[in-house]
């Protein structure tokens, strides 16, 4: 479980939470990250599909930069989101590579 943000007004705001990784973070150019969000928590990605944004996956995580790819309805293959038995949405983020915020002070 983790939590979804994108980059903006150079804050790091949540977009979606929680979000269940179902691939590994990579950060290489063209690497897919895959996830399920429960469709009432996912509004917000609705609003951002096909659009190039810089995201966060949890505070612990670097930042990338990644366009939305994909979010459809699925069955969940998560257990958690399986169990809750809401409607589950499965995004897909096609990564650009690291996000870059120069040098640190």
């Amino acid at each position: 479980m983790a939590v979804l943000s994108i980059l903006a007004d150079n804050i790091m705001l949540g977009c979606a939470s929680p979000v269940y990784l179902l691939s590994q973070m990579d950060y290489r150019r063209g690497a897919k990250i895959i996830f399920e969000v429960a469709e009432e928590d996912a509004s917000h990605l609705k609003t951002l599909i096909g659009q190039m944004e810089t995201y966060g996956i949890d505070p612990g995580q670097r930042a990338f930069i990644a366009q939305l790819t994909s979010l459809e309805p699925c069955n969940a293959q998560d257990p958690a989101p399986a169990l809750l038995g809401k409607p589950t949405m499965r995004g897909v983020l096609t990564v650009q590579g690291p996000a870059d915020f120069g040098p640190r002070a």
